[in-house]
């Protein structure tokens, strides 16, 4: 089993956020916003028992969607930003740290 954690990062506001991780729905919620002062929105956890975890996210009020697959690691996280008008990831190497 390996672990996904899944940061909310920069440019959330007041927006409706879907996540599915392979289909399955781990993250549903209104008015999510990033705080200025931590640059983080939210974060949900995910255990995949797959090699690789397709990572749908949804964000109706802006229309806009963006799907990807990423490399299920023991413990691995994937910040997801919306940047100029589109839905941005990043699954880094090393763990990732806020404010």
């Amino acid at each position: 089993m390996a672990n996904l954690t899944l940061h909310l990062a920069e440019g959330f506001d007041n927006d409706t956020v879907e996540i599915r991780v392979n289909g399955e729905t781990v993250f549903n919620k209104k008015n999510v916003n990033t705080s200025d002062l931590v640059g983080l929105a939210d974060s949900v956890s995910a255990e995949v028992d797959t090699v690789a975890a397709d990572i749908d996210v949804f964000l109706p009020t802006h229309g806009l969607s963006q799907s990807f697959r990423v490399e299920a690691r023991d413990s691995q996280d994937v910040v997801i930003s919306v940047v100029g008008g589109r839905i941005d990831w990043s699954a880094p190497e090393s763990p990732v740290g806020f404010a």
